[in-house]
């Protein structure tokens, strides 16, 4: 049905097609997983509005400008301080009228996607995240919250922080229905429409580019097994058992990889998604790793990632959006899960995807999966999900399209 209306608005002579967009998000910290949501955003803005401009609050702006061929800010004073002399002399002044400016000339404020509603590092990370869109509307701008994720919200400060922001939104669109269940029990009386990850409908780069960089990489012939993994146990609620923690995820990590780096015709692909925390975790893992592997740690664009990943035998991984890239493609997945956020996206694709907890990894039940899935005894089709799960994802464009369409 959505893919439908989709054919059908995009047939339409939209006299609001030559627009202004701001959009606002965890843009420009080098997480591919975001700069694959925000990418995939800016796509369906050129489908649906093709003559409008696009520009985005970012952490790094020329990075930004480069990745996605758009106009790129530095989302506010408290982000840019200490960042370069340059900016710091700009003046806080100037830089706040900038981001006023910039709200004040266009006609619409996305905030997301992501998993920007959290509590993780008190209330006042909510209100961070969710500035523009409070800007936005106090200037009369509509604004969207589009595709996000929420939780953990722990606090009664949190929760009722949550419903005032919230407030100023037009429309609210989130990527799961645990995060619709969480923000209706605070109290969230708006109307919430259940979507998906924008990531899932991303266009893969081309295949010369993907090709160029597999063979830059000198992969040999074989099965192709890539791992994402992340740094994790730097958050408050691990703190007890830090290390405890830390080091058990290590040495079944390296017991996983030594397995997989000696198995006869197999590559280990090791691939950082955010290089700048993931490095940290992975220098440690190569010293111990015993056979032969493959670091991917220099790909910036997602298109290419997700290339990268289509053409794998099975992924093993603990990075949401390396396993949102894996099925859209249907790669066979193995799942390492730190955040109830991977448990529900995995929920709506098939209950035969194995999920291992962060601190519960079966070092031989994954060596039993991977066997079965590199000898065909196990056969994987998440296509007919998929297919499901990428018409919901639509359902966001179709709501900003409502949205800029009322006067």
């Amino acid at each position: 049905m959505y893919g439908i209306m989709v054919s059908t608005l995009m047939r339409e002579n939209n006299h609001h097609s030559n627009m202004k967009f701001v959009i606002s998000g965890y843009y420009g910290y080098g997480n591919a997983g975001d700069e694959a949501i925000l990418q995939s955003i800016i796509q369906n803005l050129n489908l649906n509005f093709p003559k409008s401009t696009v520009t985005v609050f970012s952490n790094n702006p020329p990075a930004t400008e480069k990745l996605h061929g758009v106009e790129a800010l530095f989302p506010g004073v408290h982000h840019v301080i200490g960042y370069t002399n340059k900016v710091i002399q700009k003046g806080i002044i100037n830089q706040s009228i900038n981001i006023i400016n910039e709200i004040k000339n266009t006609d619409c404020v996305i905030v997301g996607g992501g998993g920007i509603i959290h509590d993780w590092f008190g209330s006042f990370q909510i209100i961070k995240n969710l500035e523009k869109g409070i800007l936005g509307k106090i200037m009369g701008k509509k604004t969207i919250l589009y595709a996000v994720g929420a939780g953990p919200i722990k606090g009664w400060l949190s929760k009722c922080t949550t419903r005032f922001a919230l407030s100023f939104f037009d429309s609210i669109t989130v990527r799961d229905q645990e995060s619709m269940d969480l923000l209706k029990s605070i109290g969230v009386k708006d109307d919430i429409i259940v979507t998906g990850d924008p990531a899932i409908i991303l266009q893969k780069a081309s295949e010369s580019e993907i090709n160029n960089t597999l063979d830059r990489k000198k992969i040999p012939d074989g099965k192709n097994i890539v791992i994402c993994l992340r740094s994790w146990f730097h958050y408050k609620e691990n703190k007890s058992n830090l290390n405890k923690n830390r080091k058990l995820f290590n040495d079944r990590i390296i017991e996983l990889c030594n397995f997989i780096s000696c198995k006869p015709n197999t590559n280990l692909i090791l691939l950082a998604f955010q290089p700048s925390e993931d490095m940290v975790f992975y220098n440690n893992l190569i010293k111990q790793i015993k056979g032969d592997y493959i670091l991917i740690d220099d790909i910036q664009k997602p298109g290419i990632l997700k290339g990268i990943i289509a053409s794998a035998d099975v992924l093993i991984g603990m990075r949401l959006h390396s396993l949102i890239f894996a099925i859209s493609d249907n790669v066979p997945v193995i799942a390492i899960s730190y955040d109830s956020k991977i448990d529900s996206f995995l929920g709506t694709v098939s209950d035969d995807i194995v999920i291992h907890n962060v601190n519960e990894i079966d070092v031989e039940s994954i060596k039993e999966e991977l066997n079965s899935i590199i000898s065909g005894t196990k056969e994987i089709d998440y296509r007919p999900t998929v297919k499901i799960i990428t018409e919901n994802s639509r359902k966001s464009q179709l709501v900003l399209k409502k949205l800029m369409k009322q006067d």
